[in-house]
């Protein structure tokens, strides 16, 4: 259920940090990617982009309450021990 309302909600792009670097999340990643994690496809030094789990993300810019509440959510959802 909580993919479902990821896929939704996550499909906006907003500005994140990732391992010290501002990168720009533009979607989920292909579902065959999530099959233990959700990872999101960034543009960043790459031209086809990189992919990066969700849950190592923080949000610094988003248009989308929902966005950041549910990129919130996940974290905490992952940092409490829960899997697929």
């Amino acid at each position: 259920m909580a993919i479902l309302w990821l896929v939704g909600v996550v499909g906006d792009n907003f500005r994140d940090t990732w391992v010290g670097d501002e990168v720009e999340v533009l979607s989920l990643a292909p579902e065959d990617v999530c099959q233990h994690e959700m990872f999101v496809m960034t543009r960043w030094d790459r031209a086809e982009g990189l992919v990066v789990p969700l849950s190592q993300l923080e949000v610094i810019h988003t248009d989308s309450e929902e966005t950041q509440e549910a990129v919130e959510d996940w974290i905490y959802w992952v940092g409490r021990g829960y899997k697929f």
